[in-house]
């Protein structure tokens, strides 16, 4: 059995395999009817090496015609920083990305949190595709990665409501629970 990752409040991701956690006192997992697109999920392998990270940000830096400098906050640096951490986040931990710009993993944390915002403005859009680009030329995995930023947040929207509905079973077999301890 593989680690158990938890994705969402009532939901646990193990292997392929989809759960609703009921809470009951002696914690039973049901398995639910309701299949749920995460057989991708393991794209998140962190199979990025440091080394590769480095020659990975010097070809960035060299595609958007910029000089890196990691202490500097003039705001397009800033921005290719915060787009080829966001980039290339999937496949490394904070802990590397941070190193790799000259900033700690809250930073990287911070990044990636404020990434789907930074999507509105054109000048961090291009600099994230510039580095999404740069980032499949690097990937070797099964993992398709060609889906532009507006289909994954249709993806996590139809997720969401996946989620929503298995948290009305959840609240039904809930109900079910207490009428058949009441007996």
């Amino acid at each position: 059995m593989t680690t158990t990752t938890r994705l969402l409040n009532g939901l646990v991701n193990t292997s392929s395999n989809v759960y609703v956690i009921i809470s009951t006192s002696s914690n039973h997992l049901l398995k639910s009817t309701t299949h749920i697109k995460m057989e991708k999920l393991n794209h998140l392998a962190l199979n990025f090496d440091y080394a590769t990270l480095k020659t990975a940000r010097q070809q960035y830096y060299e595609i958007i015609n910029m000089v890196d400098n990691p202490k500097s906050r003039k705001r397009d640096l800033m921005l290719a920083r915060h787009a080829f951490c966001c980039a290339f986040r999937p496949y490394t931990t904070l802990q590397n990305l941070g190193n790799l710009v000259g900033k700690d993993h809250a930073t990287v944390l911070y990044y990636i949190k404020t990434h789907e915002s930074q999507m509105r403005y054109r000048d961090y859009a291009t600099l994230y595709e510039s580095a999404n680009s740069l980032c499949k030329t690097y990937y070797s995995g099964e993992y398709d990665m060609q889906m532009s930023y507006y289909d994954l947040l249709e993806e996590a929207e139809q997720l969401r409501s996946q989620v929503r509905e298995l948290l009305k079973y959840k609240a039904i077999l809930d109900n079910f629970k207490e009428k058949v301890d009441g007996f």
